[in-house]
């Protein structure tokens, strides 16, 4: 599961860096769908299943059929996720910076507790195994570094438009340099933000994460 989802997360980064939208994002279908079935892959693994069976379930006979007959890959129905929550990190896993986007929204205490017991192991695998997101519950969890940071997007429903608001958000914090620099100061002083602390910050979670939903 583990070296699927890895090259899920590779094969993703190669089409976007090429330019190939409609594969980038079948891609990126394809790995929520992984995600889900988790626990089904899982009880494969002791389960008396016959190798034609599992052929079927992992759905292999399209995926052949496309690379034979060489058919255009078709774009799965991608609809915009709902964001909840926002996060910087520091590669130890101490909270920077949340931002979060439902008023109205509060992690139940067992799943906040849950998360933060957690993110230490969720961080190690994205610095040591090149993933880039988990389940956890209902929400989905979207991580991507830029040392010694470590943005993490939580949201409900599919990852590709997600992966790209946050993809989006990263490169424009290393266009401006003064918002990186002020993260690093608070870094530096052991300081969390607090929202208004980096005015220039908040417009441009704004501007990606909330107006681009609408």
């Amino acid at each position: 599961m583990k070296t699927a989802r890895r090259y899920l997360t590779q094969a993703q980064k190669i089409a976007e860096s090429y330019g190939i939208k409609r594969l980038a994002m079948k891609i990126s279908n394809e790995h929520d769908e992984l995600l889900k079935k988790t626990k089904m892959w899982e009880k494969l693994k002791v389960s008396e299943l016959s190798l034609s069976e599992r052929w079927e379930l992992s759905g292999l006979n399209e995926q052949m059929e496309i690379m034979v007959k060489k058919r255009m890959i078709e774009v799965p129905e991608i609809s915009k996720e709902d964001p909840v929550m926002l996060l910087i990190l520091t590669e130890g896993g101490n909270l920077l910076f949340s931002k979060k986007f439902m008023e109205d929204f509060s992690f139940e205490e067992d799943i906040l507790g849950g998360f933060l017991t957690t993110i230490n192991y969720i961080i190690n695998e994205v610095f040591s195994e090149g993933l880039d997101r988990a389940i956890f519950g209902q929400y989905t969890l979207l991580m991507m570094p830029f040392q010694p940071f470590l943005v993490c997007y939580i949201f409900k429903g599919q990852s590709y438009f997600a992966y790209q608001k946050i993809k989006n958000f990263l490169e424009s914090i290393q266009n401006e340099s003064h918002i990186y620099k002020s993260l690093q100061s608070f870094l530096q002083k052991s300081k969390t933000i607090q929202e208004n602390n980096i005015s220039s910050l908040e417009s441009l979670i704004t501007d990606i994460f909330v107006k681009a939903k609408d």
